[in-house]
């Protein structure tokens, strides 16, 4: 052999092992890139849809288009789309929420509002991300809905974005909080009567406070606010900081658009930051006989601070009749009577009014507290917002209020340039007598203002030791 072919020889035999591991190791490199851009989530072809009732007046509300995805790595991930009616105008879609999508193959849903034409809907511009945003999917013109003819044009939806502020609200400027005050962002895509209840709770998840706001809603990114009575944090003795929780944005009909069980934290407040208003303890007495009708009024007046233009009282503990005589009561869908020694009480008049004086409007929000034994829960409502006059005032009303114990929440938006609102709420209710009778009107959750507690004589003879009494 040539020697010169020999060396090569040689020397290609000892390169040969080197040259085998690099190739090795490029081949590694490339399973391993392959690896890392293989596909860990992506659009399988299944989609389905549905029309959506959202306050159960028969139409639909709103278009949920559920999109089909094979998932091969678990994650957080995001759908969004745009669909669009057969003119080529675009619905809204509710803002894409992160999912974790387990391993197999998932439908996640897509829920679009505004169908302003009957028919089919084209879902276009798919887009599936991973939790960095970055594009892992993408169909241009991904399906069409069923045909869609029962729709509502003016539905109204509200989300909660997630952003919240707490601060102390000191009316009287005496170095102690009236209210803990919590505002709450909402994103509102069409406009409508929304409805915020929420707690205030400690800790250990107990209830210290409830609050509510309710107001009209234009679209666009709104705040509503929660104004949590300073009393039951002051007589609670739990210091802050305080959990904002049992969030329950609700529409029309009490229709629920959204719900945060833990929404937020608040700030380090004491107990002691917040001030225990005096309320009156007791009764007082309407006693006498006769035969006929007496028309039972009581009056509460009292006058509320205007803060960033709005107002809010609270009533706490008020008895609903404000009666402490024993009663039996009867009641049906045209009201409550009462049947009480030597007096009857017919299911009407059972009014419990509130006048706003120098007010905006006027919001009622009533909160009915259990009764220990008989039954376990709370009931919760607002009336809707009443507008003022030209003279400025405005007034709520209901004549179906069942009996029991009740915190009430007065509030609205005061007047131009008004530096308080004056409130007054009236019970009324009528008594048949036929005798000697001697009621007992409770006083108890009257605050220590203005009241007066008077019976007329509507018909009838009466003989009455004390007819009408005034704080």
């Amino acid at each position: 052999m040539n020697p010169e072919k020999a060396e090569n020889s040689i020397s290609i035999c000892r390169m040969l092992p080197i040259i085998l591991a690099a190739s090795i190791t490029i081949l590694t490199v490339t399973i391993a890139s392959a690896g890392q851009d293989e596909t860990v989530v992506k659009y399988n072809g299944l989609f389905t849809s549905k029309g959506f009732d959202d306050d159960g007046d028969g139409r639909f509300d709103c278009i949920i288009v559920n999109v089909g995805v094979s998932v091969i790595q678990a994650g957080e991930y995001s759908v969004s789309g745009r669909l669009f009616d057969s003119q080529g105008d675009e619905m809204r879609q509710v803002l894409p929420e992160k999912r974790h999508l387990s391993i197999g193959a998932k439908m996640t849903p897509l829920k679009f509002y505004g169908m302003n034409r009957t028919g089919s809907y084209y879902l276009r511009n798919l887009t599936l991300c991973d939790e960095g945003g970055k594009v892992l999917d993408r169909l241009d013109q991904a399906y069409v809905t069923d045909r869609y003819f029962n729709i509502d044009q003016s539905p109204q939806y509200a989300n909660l974005t997630g952003e919240y502020l707490d601060w102390g609200l000191d009316t009287d400027y005496d170095g102690k909080y009236e209210f803990l005050a919590v505002d709450a962002n909402v994103e509102v895509l069409f406009p409508g009567e929304y409805t915020l209840t929420g707690y205030l709770l400690s800790q250990d998840e107990k209830e210290i406070a409830w609050a509510i706001d309710s107001n009209f809603l234009q679209p666009g990114l709104r705040t509503m606010h929660l104004a949590f009575d300073g009393r039951p944090i002051e007589e609670s003795g739990i210091d802050g900081p305080y959990t904002l929780g049992k969030l329950f944005l609700t529409g029309q009909n009490l229709t629920v658009k959204d719900v945060k069980e833990r929404a937020y934290r608040t700030g380090d407040y004491s107990c002691r930051d917040f001030c225990s208003a005096d309320k009156s303890v007791g009764e007082k007495a309407v006693r006498g006989k006769g035969y006929g009708e007496l028309l039972l009024s009581v009056n509460i007046c009292t006058t509320v601070p205007v803060s960033s233009g709005t107002y809010s009282y609270d009533l706490m503990g008020i008895n609903i009749p404000p009666i402490s005589t024993p009663w039996k009561v009867n009641g049906s869908r045209y009201g409550y009577s009462y049947d009480i020694p030597g007096i009857f009480m017919p299911a009407k008049p059972n009014d419990f009014a509130v006048q706003a004086s120098g007010a905006k409007d006027l919001n009622v929000g009533l909160k009915k507290l259990p009764v220990p034994g008989k039954n376990e829960y709370t009931r919760i409502w607002v009336t809707s917002r009443a507008k003022a006059d030209e003279n400025g005032t405005a007034t709520a009303k209901s004549d179906l209020l069942s009996p029991g114990n009740y915190h009430a929440k007065i509030f609205g938006d005061a007047g131009e340039n008004v530096s308080a609102v004056e409130i007054l709420m009236t019970v009324e209710k009528k008594l048949i007598v036929n005798g000697e009778f001697d009621l007992r009107i409770n006083t108890s959750g009257f605050p220590p203002v203005k009241y007066s507690i008077q019976a007329e004589a509507l018909n009838g003879t009466f003989e009455l030791e004390e007819i009408s009494m005034q704080v």
